[in-house]
């Protein structure tokens, strides 16, 4: 599978202001477009007809698949189907680093959503969105196969993976620095002690983690601790998009700081 076109079920979702047509397309019920208007999906009913022949207009499925077709052809992974939608208005604010962009996956229906902005920017790291995501989709697939817990430390080291993968993929190191800041030893502390719980990675705490609360849990903790991890893994072992698939969490690890054994 490929680019899955969302351009005539959106004109006639507008048209007819019925979505019905649209979620049985993705295949998503209620409690899953909940969670892409979350990811940054423009909610659909404010989506007018000038916002969508701008956003049409600016060929984005044409650019994502091209980057999808090499990518694919790059890993020769697992078949994946890819969404291009609409983003919301606030991404230009909380997402500037990807020029008001963002993306999200649903690593068991292999499905990756790219949300990009109305208008049009050249920009729009398409690539490295698409990247992400899809390593996510290759992952899951392994460990569902090896029957792996998906645990808090796993969930962080997929996310160190993929950020990994975007980088050798010409993902901008001094970008992801400035998203993900290193940790200091008061938030590494903190991680530390949740991996020795071994939490469940669906868990509400451990989407707490991940993102941070505003309190006790610093922004993107998560995201920016799983980052560290693979990066310390690969001072001394070499890159290899195939083995990343599929390498434990456990491993990553224990060639980092953050195993209490060290």
């Amino acid at each position: 599978m490929a680019i899955l076109s969302m351009r005539e079920i959106l004109e006639k979702s507008i048209t007819a202001r019925s979505f019905s047509d649209f979620k049985a397309l993705l295949d998503v019920n209620d409690n899953t477009l909940m969670e892409l208007y979350a990811a940054g999906l423009l909610p659909l009913n404010e989506l007018t007809e000038g916002h969508l022949q701008t956003w049409i207009a600016n060929q984005y499925e044409k650019r994502a698949h091209t980057e999808w077709m090499a990518l694919h052809k790059e890993w020769k992974g697992s078949d994946a189907s890819v969404i291009v939608l609409p983003a919301h208005h606030a991404l230009k604010r909380w997402a500037k680093h990807t020029d008001g962009a963002t993306a999200y996956c649903l690593p068991a229906d292999a499905k990756v959503f790219l949300f990009l902005p109305i208008k049009n920017s050249e920009k729009v790291p398409i690539r490295t969105l698409l990247t992400h995501e899809y390593h996510h989709v290759c992952r899951w697939e392994q460990l569902q196969r090896k029957g792996a817990l998906f645990s808090l430390l796993e969930r962080m080291v997929q996310e160190g993976l993929a950020t990994k993968a975007s980088e050798e993929r010409g993902e901008a190191r001094w970008r992801v620095d400035e998203m993900y800041p290193p940790l200091s030893k008061r938030e590494k502390s903190l991680v530390q002690k949740q991996i020795d719980l071994k939490m469940d990675g669906f868990s509400e705490k451990s989407t707490v983690v991940m993102y941070g609360n505003g309190r006790k849990w610093p922004r993107l903790l998560g995201y920016r601790a799983g980052i560290q991890m693979v990066r310390e893994y690969y001072i001394d072992h070499s890159w290899n998009i195939r083995k990343s698939f599929s390498i434990s969490a456990g491993d990553i690890l224990s060639h980092s700081s953050f195993n209490a054994q060290m």
